[in-house]
């Protein structure tokens, strides 16, 4: 499950005043109807397409779409304790231990 919350919001002008809606968004995302602030949770990485309708009851309503690019994080090997992103071509040599945490401050470790 990704864990980055994303918040932004939309903004429009009119008279008698906007009221917001998605018409197209993924799952889970929501929209403020008064303010415009838009609020999700990914589910996982990719590309999200998302529609966002300012309407006011003067036609015609306005609509916005864009792309929420949503990185796919690298994969983490099974039992890794610490992961370390070092250039290893600038100096020391670094190795990433795996193994298990027995809440003892003594890993077990392979490499």
């Amino acid at each position: 499950m990704w864990d980055s919350r994303i918040v932004d919001d939309v903004n429009a002008t009119g008279n008698p005043a906007p009221i917001y809606s998605l018409t197209n968004s993924p799952a889970g995302m929501t929209i403020n109807a008064t303010t415009g602030l838009i609020e999700w949770t990914p589910g996982a990485g990719g590309n999200y397409n998302v529609t966002v309708e300012a309407s006011n009851g003067v036609n015609p309503a306005a609509t916005e779409s864009f792309v929420i690019a949503v990185p796919i994080p690298p994969a983490i090997p099974a039992g890794l304790v610490a992961y370390w992103k070092l250039d290893e071509a600038t100096g020391n040599t670094y190795v990433d231990f795996t193994g298990t945490n027995n809440g003892t401050g003594n890993p077990s470790r392979s490499r």
